[in-house]
């Protein structure tokens, strides 16, 4: 090999490497701006002495369901996505992080309105296994 061929093939690795370093940055910073899933962005419970209700048990659930309801459709909903509900056990616990961070950054429910105690019961809840 000649060294100018040793030169240009050096230069190659070093932009390769350089190129793949930028692009893992930008996806981190993608992530970091655009995290919408929250997944457990809200406080943290001790489950060993926490009261966790069961979903039965929760009154937070009231606060949700007026616009969060599978029985509710287009404008009802109040802009609430489709398929974002908390009237049954299964709807609820599959958006139990994203619920308990939503009430944590007071982005639900819209105007605030919920206590803490609530609050911690919604957190106690999805922290601590979602029983039914």
């Amino acid at each position: 090999m000649t060294r100018g061929l040793m030169i240009h093939t050096a230069q190659l690795r070093s932009r390769s490497h350089l190129i793949i370093a930028a692009a893992l940055a930008l996806v981190g910073l993608a992530g970091l701006a655009c995290d919408e899933d929250h997944g457990g962005d809200y406080p943290e419970v001790d489950c060993s002495t926490a009261d966790v209700k069961s979903f039965a048990e929760m009154t937070v659930w009231g606060s949700c369901t007026s616009c969060h309801s599978s029985a509710l459709s287009g404008s009802s909903r109040q802009s609430a996505p489709e398929g974002v509900d908390f009237d049954s056990f299964e709807a609820a616990m599959a958006q139990a992080d994203h619920a308990a961070a939503e009430v944590a950054e007071d982005e639900m429910p819209p105007g605030g309105g919920l206590s803490e105690d609530a609050k911690n019961e919604l957190y106690a809840w999805a922290r601590c296994g979602t029983p039914q």
